[in-house]
């Protein structure tokens, strides 16, 4: 199956792919985004969204000169938010299906070797549309 953005849970992946100093407290989308060279040419590359809480903001400052996009919830960050708890603000799980829904993603990865089968399930019945 192809997929239009990986979630990426893993801290050691966050870490390589943002160097954001706290991965344990974040986890990041990687899009696909195409960029045309010229006519004949259409290059992939990747776009990477990281998602974060109030707490690292001067962290996250460095991250939009590498080109990384980020997204700050008003809370910690929960992998998913839990079944009916948006806490009247954007949660992470609330942020990440409006980020995934503003993407137009319809196929979403995940790292299955790191993501437990509650997450998943969760993920599944907040997004059931694209997971």
């Amino acid at each position: 199956m192809k997929y239009d953005a990986l979630f990426v849970t893993k801290p050691e992946n966050i870490f390589y792919l943002t160097g954001f100093p706290m991965p344990e407290d974040a986890r990041v989308l990687l899009m696909k985004k195409h960029s045309r060279m010229n006519a004949d040419t259409t290059r992939m590359r990747a776009q990477v969204i990281l998602f974060t809480d109030t707490r690292y903001l001067e962290e996250i400052a460095p991250l939009a000169e590498k080109g990384i996009e980020v997204k700050v919830a008003n809370h910690r960050l929960p992998l998913l938010d839990k079944e009916g708890s948006n806490r009247g603000g954007r949660g992470a799980g609330s942020l990440l299906a409006l980020t995934l829904k503003e993407q137009r993603v319809r196929a979403l990865g995940v790292e299955a070797n790191h993501l437990s089968l509650a997450a998943f399930a969760r993920l599944r019945q907040q997004l059931p549309r694209i997971c």
